[in-house]
Parts: C-alpha cells; structure tokens; sequence
C-alpha cells in the first residue's frame, strides 16, 4: 500500500513540475521582459472573429479565424495573444483549438500530415491535448479513492458514489489513451520541422506529451487497484451480513453488492496486468476460488435473493442506459451506421457523468436530468415537428473517430 501512494505521489509532483517547465520556457520563448500589447491588426481580428467563436463553442469559425494568426505570430507574440483572449473568454483557446484540429480530421477535411497540418497548429493542438489530459489525470490522483483507500471501507453499504466515480474514471482513461495516441501521430507529422525550429517550450512540450503517455496506463492501473481492493472489501462485509439475521433491506442489497462486486473482481483476475498486482490482497492465490464459493452459497439460498437482487440490477442498468444514455447521431436518438457491423458500436451510448434526477411532474422546477422527456415521442414525431431536446452536452465534449470508435472527452458525459 506504502508502494502505490508513493507511486501516485510521485506521478503527481513529475506532472505539475513538467507543466511549471513548460510554462517558464514559454514565457522564455515570449522574452517576457514586460507584457507587450497585442498588434491592433491581430487584436481586431480576435475581438470581431476569434473569441465570438470562441465563446460560442463555433469550431469552424474559430479553427479558421485563428489559424492564419497562429501562423503567423512570432515566439514572442503567442503567448500575448493567448493571455489577451484568457481575459475575454471563460474557455481555453488552446483547448478549444485542439477540439476543432480533431473534428476537421474526424469529417476528413484535413488529414493529420496533410496540407492544414504545420508545426504551429501540431504544437497548438498538441499543448490543448496534454492540458486536458493533464487536467484528468490531476483529478483522478486528487480523489480520496487514490489518497486514502482504508479509510473509505467501514460501512459495507457505502462508497456507492466511490464506484460511480472509478467508473466514469475507467472510461475517461480510454478516451484520453485515444487522445495521446491522436497527439503523438499528430506530432510524429511534423516532428523534424519542429526539430529545426529549436524552439524551447515546443521541444518542451514534445518531452511533456511523451511523459503523460507513459504515466497514464500507470495511473490507470493504480486506479483500477484501488477499485478492486474497496470492491474486495465490501464483497467481504456483504457475504458476512448475508449470514446474519438481518432486515430483507439489507440483505438484499447485500445481495446486489455480492453478485456486482464478484463480477468486477473475476473479471479482473481473469485479465491480470503483464506485471502482476502491486496490491496482495488480488495476488493471493486462491481469491478466485473463494469469490466463487461465496457466490454460490448465495446463489443457493431457498429464497432465491440472488436471482432477484440479479434481475433487479439488470432492470435497472438497462433502464438507466434506455433512459439517459444517447447515440453519437441524431442529438442522441441514432447510433452510428458502424454498429451494424460493431458490438463495441451498438452497445456503446453516450452516458452522464454525474447521477441525474428523474423528470418528474410533480417538481417541474426542479433541477432535473438532461434530455429528451419522452424520446420514442419525439422520433414517432420526427416527420411532423422538429426535434426538441433539453439535451445539453458540456462545452468540452470532444468526438473524433480513432480506432473507428467515437470519443469523448468531456467531464459531463462518457462514451
């Protein structure tokens, strides 16, 4: 346990002094002796074109408003021009910029080595990816599942939200795997003419994309570890009540954690890490065995709680996904024409990141879930009226297609 928090330690004092790196050498780069204007030309170019855009979320317009400047400014005018917008917009240029670099590939109006590619856009849409995957990583190593894992097990009914996080996590990892995969070919188009343009905070933000690719699938697999030892945990204490004269409540719940946590953890130990675990509680020998014993004295219970706990889960997952989860197509309704040929792309949907309320009558005030009211009207209907939604995706939701699977990676919805 001493092994992983000074594993998770450590990849988070490597990334924020890589980012403070990156960030000095820019400002050396901009030879910050003091802080120049924005030349009028530029800055009426950003006022009228490039931060309207901007702050619309118009990916078209902002991707080509504000290439030709990039391609234009010097080392020591960007990170003028950049500060400037900061102080006009809510949103990261930079972030924004490497969405609408990806979406322009994704609908094959540019290729990743081709024309629209040069080393100014490689590095601007480069420096948006590694923020953004740097900002994820920041957030999975400040979760209290990653800080301090036994003290987050006392109460067997507990770390439901714990759970839903390491999940959403789980997914997120994916999607930014996809995202550096996209960087770094991104890069490897334009790597010798960055070379020679010897540029310090670009050489720097090279070594920096390369660094976060090594320490996601790390990150990843403490995760994941985690996760297992608090299912560990509470498949345990659930097995434990299950033997106990307790409320049906209780029991039953028991009962759902037993057959959900068992699941998660053969799983796991069916696809062990080439290196093994760090955690000894997954490398005993016979925690495969005892996982399915304690499943199958609960399987063969007279009142059959097992089944019913079982069908109640699958009820409520399939009504969570019918519910709230949407296509890729359609705003939502449609899947994409590849899942006719994909399991991956027919089971796949669009799902939120955080628990939503239900709609309900009786609060129609209320804050409430996202999305369509009744979505099988609004299709019957399709012909007759248009679309209406309340289906509202974060401003930093980003799909590309790699590995023909669409990708998101926003902090609002999953894929």
């Amino acid at each position: 346990m001493k092994r992983i928090r000074l594993w998770s330690l450590a990849i988070a004092i490597a990334t924020a002094t890589t980012f403070l790196a990156t960030s000095n050498l820019h400002a050396q780069d901009a030879n910050a002796a003091g802080v120049k204007p924005v030349p009028p030309s530029i800055k009426k170019r950003l006022i009228d074109d490039v931060i309207p855009a901007l702050n619309n979320h118009d990916l078209w317009t902002l991707y080509n408003e504000f290439t030709p400047i990039l391609q234009k400014a010097s080392p020591e005018t960007l990170p003028v021009i950049e500060a400037y917008i900061d102080t006009q917009s809510q949103y990261s240029i930079k972030d924004k910029y490497a969405e609408a670099k990806m979406m322009r590939i994704e609908q094959g109006v540019d290729a990743i080595g081709g024309q629209g590619t040069t080393p100014a856009v490689a590095m601007f849409t480069v420096e948006g990816i590694s923020d953004r995957i740097q900002e994820f990583m920041d957030r999975v190593i400040e979760h209290p599942m990653m800080k301090e894992p036994d003290q987050m097990s006392d109460d067997w009914r507990m770390n439901r939200q714990v759970f839903w996080d390491a999940h959403v996590f789980k997914n997120e990892f994916t999607n930014k795997g996809r995202l550096v995969d996209f960087a770094l070919s991104l890069l490897n188009s334009q790597r010798t003419l960055i070379a020679n343009r010897g540029r310090p905070s670009e050489l720097k933000t090279i070594d920096r994309i390369d660094e976060l690719a090594g320490q996601l699938p790390l990150l990843e697999k403490q995760l994941v570890e985690m996760e297992a030892k608090l299912r560990l945990d509470r498949f345990n204490l659930s097995h434990e009540l299950m033997k106990q004269i307790a409320p049906f409540e209780d029991r039953f719940v028991a009962a759902i954690c037993l057959e959900l946590d068992g699941d998660v953890l053969l799983t796991l130990l069916d696809n062990p890490p080439r290196n093994g675990f760090d955690l000894d509680e997954l490398n005993n020998p016979n925690l495969r065995l005892e996982i399915n014993e304690k499943l199958s004295e609960l399987r063969s219970s007279k009142d059959e709680i097992a089944k019913k706990a079982s069908l109640l889960r699958s009820g409520m997952h399939s009504w969570f996904r019918g519910r709230y989860g949407f296509g890729p197509m359609g705003e939502g309704l449609l899947k994409a024409p590849e899942a006719m040929d994909s399991v991956q792309q027919m089971v796949g949907l669009f799902m939120p990141g955080e628990r939503p309320l239900p709609i309900s009558a009786y609060h129609p005030k209320l804050e409430t879930s996202p999305g369509y009211e009744r979505r099988h009207f609004y299709t019957w209907a399709v012909e007759y009226r248009p679309l209406s939604s309340s289906m509202k995706v974060n401003n930093d939701v980003t799909k590309t297609t790699l590995a023909s699977n669409p990708v998101s990676t926003g902090c609002d919805y999953f894929w």
